[in-house]
């Protein structure tokens, strides 16, 4: 019988997979444990009690590594679940220079630019001006600036790929520096809205997610989860899921103006176009006095 990933010999294997690596280090070893360790968080994202030491090792692994891009996923996500302060600052420090590294200097400006706003008197983070690559008034100002380049000079899709891909990297930035902020979410919300238009639909995803998760009673927080269901369906193919998000919308919000797409939408999961249309046209004929 298999043992589930929550099972302690996951873990074990794990530790086994990181004492190899920190035996011998080198490249297919590090890449042996964070492909386990990515696994294990997957399939146990509902328990980040158990989630969040792996978390710590794998970008620990991936950075010792080089791997900086795996690195800054893992303390991403570190940083966004953590329940506690401490070691935050430090962790956000880490993932500035990541990000400059990484020349993704837009996202390391927001990230030292808001710690200096979160930690006016702090000595560490004062010295981060120097890190800066551009004079920011502030990290939402700079953050509005990159937001109206997504449209400067646009593609036959009628988007600046490379302004919207920065703009969505600096949101991201933005929501882990600085999540109490109010305008945090409406940042969110607008980048998840620019991953579609870049058709990067994990990223979308991701983001509606993150407001879902960590922002349930905002505004917006209705038609996210409506667009989170339609995505799952129509863009991932995961009728299974979609209809579960669709059930609890309808839950949540009957009264919601997306209410009747909703209910569209789940009674027609699965049908063709075509037979779509037929189960339109049947209902007009049968109430001839209704609209359809």
């Amino acid at each position: 019988m298999s043992c589930s990933p929550s099972t302690p010999s996951a873990e074990d294997e794990l530790n086994k997979l990181a004492k190899a690596y920190e035996i011998q280090p080198n490249t297919e070893r590090a890449t042996a444990y964070l492909t386990k360790a990515t696994d294990f968080i997957g399939e146990n994202k509902n328990n980040m009690a158990q989630v969040m030491p792996i978390l710590k090792k794998a970008s620990e692994i991936a950075m010792d590594a080089k791997m900086l891009s795996r690195a800054s996923g893992y303390l991403m996500a570190q940083i966004r679940e953590s329940k506690e302060e401490e070691g935050i600052k430090e962790n956000l420090i880490q993932l500035g220079g990541i990000m400059k590294s990484l020349n993704k200097a837009h996202a390391a400006n927001i990230i030292f630019k808001g710690l200096m706003e979160s930690f006016p008197n702090d000595i560490e983070v004062s010295a981060l001006e120097s890190e800066l690559t551009a004079e920011l008034a502030s990290a939402e100002g700079y953050l509005n600036y990159l937001f109206d380049q997504v449209l400067v000079e646009p593609d036959e899709y009628g988007i600046n790929r490379q302004n919207a891909t920065k703009y969505v990297d600096g949101t991201e930035a933005f929501a882990l520096t600085l999540p109490t902020d109010k305008n945090t979410p409406d940042f969110l919300y607008k980048a998840a809205e620019v991953a579609r238009s870049l058709r990067t639909m994990p990223k979308a995803m991701a983001l509606y997610d993150w407001i879902l998760d960590k922002y349930p009673n905002h505004d917006k927080g209705p038609t996210t989860l409506f667009i989170k269901g339609f995505l799952l369906e129509q863009e991932f193919g995961q009728e299974d899921e979609a209809k579960l998000v669709y059930e609890k919308f309808l839950e949540m919000y009957p009264e919601h103006e997306m209410a009747s797409s909703a209910k569209f939408l789940l009674s027609n999961m699965g049908k063709s176009d075509e037979e779509i249309l037929k189960d339109i046209e049947e209902k007009r004929k049968a109430n001839p006095d209704q609209e359809s």
